[in-house]
């Protein structure tokens, strides 16, 4: 899975689910009338070092070691039904 970095238009929101369940069952191609979107963040106190590290305006995978240790939380769910 893949994130927008942080502090930056977007910020968070899932880019794809790169094959796993949730491509299955809401495919994210384009014009697609189903999706899941999902937008993280860190917590308020995260370390500021390691959120610069996924900030900015490009796609952060989920196994970016900054990205894991941030362990971001969603909070921003939107679910357009099949």
């Amino acid at each position: 899975m893949g994130s927008m970095g942080f502090h930056f238009d977007y910020a968070g929101t899932v880019d794809g689910w790169e094959g796993g369940r949730l491509d299955q069952h809401w495919p994210t191609n384009p014009g697609s009338p189903h999706f899941v979107w999902l937008r993280l963040r860190p917590d308020s106190g995260a370390n500021d070092d390691l959120v610069g590290k996924v900030t900015g305006d490009r796609v952060f995978s989920s196994a970016d070691a900054a990205m894991r240790q941030l362990n971001p939380k969603v909070y921003d769910l939107f679910v357009l039904p099949r």
